[in-house]
């Protein structure tokens, strides 16, 4: 590749650092003037370093409880959907047990039909071996009461 261009020769001029221009309102200050310029300055550039330190340590704590606050969201986000999954599985499960249930229910109700009908037929047609010790109680006495009358 060619040079793209000259670049400026530096003179013996150029080697002694420049002065550089005094301002206008600082010309006319006596030495003691200027020198409580000078403090008044430090003391504001010292200040304003201070301010924006302070500044600087606020923001960081901002950013902190930003952080621990985006952690919280993050752990109770994580906790509530770990909620939620058991309480489809309890959901589940008390579906479960209610068709469980159910199901006993069924049966109990089936088993009570099934003795009821059983009880209702040896009631319609009793016989002497399945008759009852109180109906025999009553016969006796029945028997005892029509041999009293006669007497």
């Amino acid at each position: 590749m060619g040079k793209k261009g000259k670049k400026g020769k530096k003179g013996k001029d150029d080697k002694a650092e420049p002065e550089e221009e005094i301002p206008e309102e600082f010309r006319d200050l006596t030495i003691p003037q200027l020198r409580e310029k000078i403090e008044a300055f430090q003391y504001r550039l010292n200040k304003s370093a201070k301010e924006r330190n302070y500044m600087q340590l606020e923001k960081d704590m901002v950013n902190r409880f930003y952080q621990i606050t985006k952690d919280e969201v993050k752990q109770i986000e994580a906790e509530l959907l770990n909620k939620d999954r058991q309480m489809e599985m309890m959901e589940r499960d008390h579906r479960v047990h209610i068709k469980v249930h159910e199901q006993k229910v069924q049966n109990l109700e089936y088993g009570h039909r099934n003795d009821r009908r059983q009880v209702q037929q040896r009631a319609r047609c009793p016989s002497n071996k399945n008759a009852s010790p109180m109906a025999s109680i009553w016969l006796t006495w029945a028997r005892r009461k029509t041999k009293l009358r006669r007497t």
